[in-house]
């Protein structure tokens, strides 16, 4: 993976705002750092992945990495 796109919606009324706002300003730190495995953990945990599948998903082999 080379680029990573993202969009962080500028006025969020809904449940939980704050926590997605700072989970996506952890995310940009964690890819600025090049952390790309923890930033695709992370990713998947806020899309609501059981961690069941992010375990494997982080354990099989990957082309690009």
């Amino acid at each position: 993976m080379t680029k990573v796109g993202a969009f962080e919606v500028l006025y969020d009324v809904y449940p939980g705002a704050q926590e997605r706002h700072s989970t996506c300003r952890e995310l940009g730190a964690l890819l600025a750092e090049d952390r790309r495995e923890a930033a695709f953990e992370l990713f998947m945990r806020l899309a609501g992945t059981p961690e069941e599948m992010i375990a494997q998903a982080s354990s099989s082999p990957r082309g690009g990495d």
